[in-house]
């Protein structure tokens, strides 16, 4: 009759110590081992379709320029004003002086035209863990409009160093340095302004379209474009870029 309580005092000390161990195992988590190596090198082809003839908003995309940064860096940022260079880009679709104010990137360039209602491009980079990729195209009928990643950026591999592949998120941004007019009819957009830079002026710093309630109604980036990238081993494992100064660009239009 006495050996029950001590097999209940027994019991009840093994379930008492599998608690203690299984709350460490959790207040100290064990690292994913990363599946790449910090200086492995990936190539990444992004390709962007123009599937704005499917919209009321019918548009060419200004060049596009594309940048592969350091971590917490980006072609632009939300909330702060429009540099001189995105200026530029987002009212007259030139993307140069963008590019030459980003002399931290590892590299950069632009799509060589246009792209046109209905057409698709693409460019390709070599990349690192560690890095990120930027972007912005001028929605070219509007005033200073233009597309870019929702987030300005997007990781390029995660915590375990996979290169990212699929499609991207992407988001309107008004660069508030030009007064909007309706889209696709204002006489200070670039199709149909007699030179650049010629609209009303302001200086708001740069926002989300959505949250920028200028009355006027545009489609969503997501019907606008569409964006994807896709990642491949580099087997020469090293991270020379594979462009010309401009990025190894392909039109498909």
């Amino acid at each position: 009759m006495l050996a029950k309580p001590k097999l209940s005092l027994w019991i009840l000390g093994g379930i008492s110590l599998y608690l203690s161990l299984s709350s460490c195992a959790q207040d100290n988590p064990v690292a994913a081992s990363k599946l790449h190596a910090d200086n492995e090198s990936f190539a990444f082809t992004v390709t962007v379709k123009n599937t704005s003839d499917t919209t009321l908003l019918p548009s060419a995309l200004a060049p596009l320029a594309w940048a592969v940064l350091k971590e917490g860096d980006s072609l632009f940022k939300t909330g702060m004003l429009a540099s001189a260079g995105l200026q530029t880009l987002a009212e007259d679709g030139e993307p140069d002086g963008l590019l030459d104010s980003m002399a931290m990137a590892m590299l950069k360039g632009h799509l060589p035209e246009p792209l046109a209602p209905g057409a698709t491009a693409s460019f390709v980079f070599n990349a690192s863990p560690g890095s990120v990729l930027s972007f912005a195209s001028m929605v070219v009928e509007t005033n200073d409009v233009f597309v870019g990643l929702e987030n300005n950026h997007v990781d390029l591999f995660d915590s375990r160093n996979e290169p990212l592949s699929g499609p991207l998120v992407m988001a309107l941004f008004d660069a508030g340095t030009e007064v909007n007019q309706t889209p696709g009819g204002g006489d200070t957009q670039a199709p149909r302004q007699s030179a650049p830079n010629t609209g009303v002026e302001e200086a708001n710093p740069i926002a989300l379209l959505s949250e920028r309630q200028d009355s006027f109604n545009y489609p969503a980036a997501a019907q606008l474009l569409q964006v994807t990238i896709e990642a491949a081993h580099d087997e020469a494992g090293h991270n020379d870029d594979h462009s010309d100064d401009h990025g190894d660009e392909h039109d498909h239009g």
